[in-house]
């Protein structure tokens, strides 16, 4: 069940001198026996942070996910990672403002260009889009703000049948309700702000990937710093922890 997961996913065997709750980490500096896998408090991989991301690795059914600081950070890091110059996307019409704003005024400056069609009409055609240096398909489950929900089939069968990766902001759905990665999709965020009783509230944003794109993972993981301080996965975690009835709720707030 999901509250399990929720409470119990990604703690450490054996639990830590038999706390159930991981203690806070403030170490900023950890001995590393082998270069290059050095745990450092700016790299995204303390034990707080790497028990906050298996565990919502397991909530999204994904090989492995990064916390970021927001669902920007996120989100910018998979396309940093994933995109070069004179790559191009193919997005959903319908997005948040900022995600468009990083496609318009960051990504298409650089030379990595987006167009945009409308993933919910009936007899979804994405070929007339396609380029040959068409990277990427990008959309949300549930579009921010129209609540729009695109053709996942069409964009997942034209997606494989050309070799596109394919990302997906799920924050409106929520794990509860849908989870992308085991749909088929390659990479999806997650955001808790708008499921939260109060945007105070919101903790870390994450970007989860299945086995077969978790390879990309180190090199988003080296992009994404600095983004999330040390004693935020603590916070963060006890937040999922306690999200099941909030993630249950969302739809009907």
């Amino acid at each position: 069940m999901i509250e399990t997961v929720l409470i119990h996913g990604g703690k450490r065997e054996p639990l830590i001198q038999g706390a159930l709750t991981s203690p806070i980490f403030q170490s900023s500096t950890y001995a590393s026996a082998e270069w290059g896998k050095a745990k450092y408090i700016r790299f995204g991989n303390t034990p707080n942070h790497e028990e906050l991301q298996a565990r919502l690795a397991l909530l999204e059914g994904a090989e492995a996910a990064l916390v970021t600081s927001s669902g920007m950070a996120a989100i910018a890091t998979a396309m940093f990672a994933l995109l070069r110059p004179g790559d191009h996307v193919i997005s959903h019409n319908s997005l948040y403002g900022c995600t468009y704003r990083l496609f318009e005024e960051t990504l298409r400056p650089l030379g990595i260009e987006t167009d945009y069609v409308d993933m919910t009409v009936d007899a979804l055609d994405l070929e007339a889009l396609r380029r040959p240096t068409t990277k990427a398909v990008y959309l949300e489950a549930i579009s921010n703000p129209t609540l729009g929900i695109p053709d996942f089939d069409a964009v997942l069968e034209f997606s494989g049948r050309h070799g596109l990766t394919t990302l997906i902001d799920n924050t409106f759905a929520t794990p509860v309700n849908f989870r992308p990665i085991e749909a088929g999709f390659e990479q999806a965020t997650q955001k808790a702000a708008p499921a939260s009783t109060r945007s105070r509230e919101r903790f870390t944003a994450i970007w989860c990937e299945p086995v077969r794109s978790a390879s990309t993972l180190g090199r988003k993981q080296s992009l994404q710093k600095p983004s999330v301080n040390g004693l935020r996965p603590h916070v963060s975690d006890e937040r999922v922890a306690k999200a099941g009835r909030v993630f249950q709720h969302a739809l009907f707030i």
